[in-house]
């Protein structure tokens, strides 16, 4: 009889050891990894800078740590080396980083829409159609600006000149002569008014038109004019696929409170060393075109723009990849 109970007592024991594996065993154990996010001081910051007070502060689902760079050629670099997870760059850039054979890459979101505008003290141009048998002052050559000019010119079947300058030469000149036409990014662009506007000259420089309107009637593939995207190591993608999927997630949600809480975002600016004033800050940003586009919106809307980005440089953009560049979840 004692025998008896005694071997349904290690039954027992047995029983409930092999019950403990098993739910040990299904059990998944969280992934608390740190996600490391970079990111260039620009626009394509603007709409990561709440979810990054978030974190600082304890208050984010996700563990994250934050890199701000003034230059890509740094942050590629921190990503190649394996120092960064996820960074937010300039749409070309990344499709130069899908090129590159030292690093495979995904994107994941569109951070950035166009932040490019024409500024002019000129009346008579308020639409890219006006430019004709004109100059105008273009940033950089071999540029993502340039590109888009290049681009918008050849479609519209238009001729003018192109005078390349840095942004901050363009910037002076306008204010030097407002009737001279400009092509300039966010948040430059509303520092030029800003400026424009305090000066002593009788006429100020005003913004002629929007460089994504101009883009959207040229095209009908439902591409649209991007600035900054979101892309990931596909080592990390392939080991953390949840966390990619929180940050995304928080990301959006960082990106709305950008665009809904501009006074709070805009102090975020100053603190990040985006811009110096606040004043120039809460302008800039309803026109920073902030944003976070996954999945298939995300493709059809910056495939295309790559396709043409490519048509008109390039080098610029390099090959323009191929559907397995595009994470849709």
């Amino acid at each position: 009889m004692k025998k008896n109970v005694f071997v349904k007592l290690i039954m027992l024991v047995l029983v409930a050891v092999m019950c403990c594996s098993l739910f040990i065993g299904c059990s998944k154990k969280k992934d608390d990894t740190v996600v490391r996010v970079g990111a260039l001081t620009g626009p394509t910051a603007i709409g990561i800078l709440n979810l990054k007070a978030d974190s600082e502060a304890n208050l984010s689902t996700g563990k994250y740590e934050f890199t701000l760079e003034a230059e890509a050629q740094t942050i590629n670099a921190q990503l190649i080396k394996g120092d960064l997870d996820i960074v937010l760059i300039p749409a070309n850039v990344a499709s130069k980083l899908y090129n590159n054979p030292n690093i495979a890459v995904s994107v994941i979101d569109i951070n950035t829409k166009s932040v490019l505008y024409c500024l002019t003290g000129d009346t008579t141009v308020t639409s890219f159609d006006n430019l004709t048998g004109k100059t105008v002052l273009v940033p950089n050559q071999g540029t993502m600006p340039d590109a888009v000019v290049l681009y918008l010119k050849s479609k519209k079947n238009i001729d003018f000149t192109i005078t390349y300058s840095t942004p901050a030469e363009i910037q002076q000149a306008l204010i030097a002569d407002p009737n001279k036409i400009g092509i300039l990014p966010q948040p430059a662009a509303t520092a030029t008014v800003i400026n424009s506007n305090n000066s002593a000259s009788e006429i100020k420089v005003k913004t002629a038109f929007a460089l994504e309107d101009t883009y959207n009637e040229v095209t009908t593939d439902g591409s649209s004019l991007i600035t900054g995207v979101t892309i990931v190591r596909n080592d990390f993608l392939q080991n953390h696929k949840e966390l990619v999927d929180q940050f995304l997630v928080e990301h959006a949600a960082s990106a709305e409170k950008a665009n809904t809480d501009v006074d709070k975002t805009a102090d975020l600016v100053v603190a990040s060393g985006i811009l110096p004033k606040a004043p120039i800050a809460k302008q800039a940003i309803p026109k920073c075109g902030i944003t976070c586009i996954t999945k298939t919106e995300m493709k059809t809307k910056l495939s295309g723009l790559l396709t043409a980005l490519h048509s008109v440089i390039p080098d610029l953009t390099g090959n323009v990849p191929s559907d397995n560049f595009y994470y849709l979840g």
